[in-house]
């Protein structure tokens, strides 16, 4: 089974790297395809975040300040053949 996206985690955790209110944000359902990564590199604060997003999420995360642009594509399990 594969790993739900993450996205409405990385907005709270966002929000408290930045000390801000999160913009509420739903749960999505859809499974993760990626592994982003959001930078924050500010005077007394360097912070890498990673999380698992699905598609439509990691490219909105392009769009967010500090993105990486390192989204890494997340390999999927393979299927044990039957015995």
């Amino acid at each position: 089974m594969a790993e739900p996206c993450r996205y409405s985690w990385l907005v709270d955790v966002l929000a408290a790297l930045d000390r801000t209110t999160p913009e509420p944000t739903l749960y999505c359902p859809e499974p993760a395809t990626y592994s982003t990564p959001i930078v924050r590199k500010r005077p007394g604060q360097e912070v890498e975040v990673w999380t698992a997003l699905c598609d439509a999420h990691d490219e909105a995360a392009h769009g967010l300040p500090g993105y990486g642009n390192r989204s890494v594509k997340l390999s999927r399990p393979r299927v044990s053949p039957a015995m």
